[in-house]
């Protein structure tokens, strides 16, 4: 006898019933980001302390992409003389009386007045990871690969040259390298004690919590990059349907996962690295 493969959605009622949970989840994701957007507006401009995420060259004029306390992404032409790196932070007044909500969602830009730089230093543990390759290419590869950091452009421009830029983003292939890693390394381990102590707990499952809760950690210690949000949510979810028995590599699934993740976070929509990373798990279902 030939079983048949459970559909994620089985028939119209699901399928409106989800529409509807993920549509009110959405608006109020968009109502919180409203209302972030509205305290911005209070005044003509705002003093706040944020982390630099890139900093571009465009026709000789140098700008800075910035990533606030607050959550606030927005770039600013460079007017300091100062001499700013990747990852300082830098105390500065933006102008925001012009700013639609729209481009609050998008990551907007805005005419900036530099206070203060604090060259901001990285953990020891960043540092002791780094410290052990004396290249200092190598340093910012393997930076890029495990904490997100930006590289420099000029490595950035041969790694575009070669056409491998996506082998040094990091991505789903990363996370679950690093979720394969922590499974292994606490399997005998946990097994050891489950036969002594709790015989009747499922390890697989257990290892698969154990193993999230541990990588949602190194997500929040990366400040959230959209491909790795969109390889976790994934995770979990084909965890949830094969745990159900549930079909998994499919577009239904797929779709949802990307519908999900949008209604907690519109704002990825406007995300190039979120769409990149969605496309390339749809060519490979495909």
């Amino acid at each position: 006898m030939k079983l048949e493969k459970v559909k994620f959605i089985s028939s119209k009622k699901e399928l409106i019933f989800t529409f509807l949970v993920l549509l009110t989840i959405t608006s109020f994701s968009i109502l919180i980001k409203y209302h972030e957007f509205t305290k911005l507006q209070r005044f003509d401009n705002i003093t706040l302390v944020a982390t630099v995420l890139g900093i571009y060259i465009v026709k000789d004029k140098t700008y800075i992409k910035f990533d606030s306390n607050d959550g606030y992404r927005f770039s600013a032409k460079k007017r300091i003389k100062k001499h700013i790196d990747i990852g300082d932070k830098v105390k500065v007044k933006i102008l925001t009386s012009k700013l639609t909500f729209l481009g609050f969602m998008k990551g907007f830009f805005s005419f900036a007045i530099y206070k203060k730089v604090f060259k901001q230093s990285k953990s020891k543990f960043q540092n002791y990871f780094i410290s052990q390759h004396k290249n200092k290419d190598i340093q910012e590869i393997f930076s890029a690969l495990f904490f997100a950091n930006t590289m420099s452009k000029e490595l950035k421009s041969k790694f575009s040259a070669l056409g491998i830029s996506h082998l040094v983003a990091i991505s789903g292939f990363h996370l679950s390298i690093l979720g394969g890693s922590i499974f292994l390394i606490l399997f005998y381990p946990y097994r050891f004690f489950q036969r002594i102590f709790f015989p009747y707990r499922n390890s697989k499952i257990d290892l698969f919590v154990i193993s999230s809760i541990i990588l949602f950690i190194y997500m929040n210690y990366v400040n959230y990059p959209p491909s790795l949000i969109r390889a976790f949510v994934m995770m979990i979810v084909a965890m949830f349907l094969y745990l159900r028995h549930i079909e998994i590599l499919s577009f239904v699934s797929l779709t949802f996962t990307i519908l999900f993740i949008l209604a907690f976070n519109i704002s990825l929509v406007f995300s190039y690295g979120f769409w990149l990373s969605v496309l390339g798990v749809f060519y490979i279902f495909l």
